[in-house]
């Protein structure tokens, strides 16, 4: 979910993990800048911070895509598999400058060829969920 004004520019972004069915999560704001977490379903309700609610950074049983990343550190080829598809892989320098990046409808293995990066530390990301460093030497 993206959050933004008229002239396209985003204020906020959310990612939320992947569902159980029959289960909901939401965010607010306690308006002293502190994000908490809805952790009970509120059909047609109307959401506020002082009921059932979590700080952000509690540790709630929602499953997270997994995926295998190897060898890291990698010299020549990286590979990433899953179980869950993998729709977009992105690379960026520790500038944040995105150096690489596959976009496809979905498989479960890449294959992908390092060797023209220079070794340093790179920032990987794989279907917009976490982001993880990466070692090339």
């Amino acid at each position: 979910m993206r959050i933004g004004y008229a002239n396209g520019a985003i204020m906020d972004s959310v990612v939320f993990p992947k569902q159980k069915a029959d289960s909901s999560y939401g965010r607010c704001d306690d308006v002293a800048g502190n994000f908490r977490i809805i952790t009970k379903p509120t059909p047609k309700a109307i959401n506020n911070c002082t009921a059932d609610t979590l700080k952000l950074n509690a540790v709630l049983d929602i499953p997270q895509e997994r995926f295998e990343v190897y060898p890291n550190p990698t010299s020549d080829y990286l590979i990433i598999s899953s179980e869950h598809l993998i729709k977009h892989i992105s690379i960026r320098n520790m500038l944040g400058s995105e150096l690489w990046n596959s976009v496809s409808e979905g498989v479960f293995y890449e294959k992908i060829d390092m060797m023209d990066f220079a070794p340093g530390v790179y920032l990987l990301q794989i279907n917009d969920g976490k982001v993880r460093k990466l070692k090339v030497e």
